[in-house]
């Protein structure tokens, strides 16, 4: 049962067949009333997971960072600010993700052309972005890709799950299964 309107449908599947390349999917996320978060859980037995979404999104926690970038005025980025954000390029690698932008699992976070890219630590489970700002009822676009992926048996996953408060409000899933099973049996 969702509890909030969101635009991303629960149980949502989009199914690839598995690449050499990087294997993706896009998909919208809707603010709720309450605080946003996001969980984006692989099952996988090997490759690297990216997340991709707007810079402005980031709830920033760096006192110098919302002094130049702006965002204070209730997490709400005037035009002037969104524009410093576009042309803000940053890289931070390891713990100071987490203590910068509150985001756990990640190895590292690229911004460049106002999308964050944050790449999932391989030795962690997840990618959990917590306290995201997303205001209610309006849509962005992310996105998931995985590359180098290897799958156990047939299939594998990327779960992303959007949460509204502390309550599930949505999720999206990266299938990926081996390129044979997109052939037609022989008769």
């Amino acid at each position: 049962m969702i509890t909030a309107r969101n635009n991303i449908a629960l149980r949502n599947v989009h199914v690839q067949p598995l690449s050499r390349d990087r294997s993706q999917m896009r998909f919208y996320m809707e603010g709720t009333p309450d605080d946003d978060s996001v969980r984006v859980e692989p099952v996988l037995a090997g490759g690297h997971v990216e997340l991709r979404i707007p810079i402005h999104v980031l709830r920033w926690r760096d006192a110098g960072f919302i002094e130049r970038y702006g965002g204070g005025r209730g997490g709400v980025y005037g035009k002037e600010e969104l524009e410093k954000l576009r042309a803000l390029r940053m890289e931070l690698k390891g713990r100071e993700i987490q203590r910068r932008v509150n985001v756990e699992g990640a190895e590292l976070l690229e911004a460049r052309d106002g999308f964050a890219r944050i790449v999932l630590d391989t030795n962690e489970r997840a990618l959990w972005l917590r306290h995201l700002r997303l205001q209610t009822g309006v849509r962005v676009p992310a996105g998931v890709s995985v590359t180098s992926a290897r799958i156990k048996g047939r299939r594998c996953f990327v779960h992303v799950a959007q949460y509204s408060g502390e309550r599930l409000a949505g999720g999206v899933s990266l299938e990926l299964r081996s390129p044979f099973a997109f052939r037609k049996p022989r008769r």
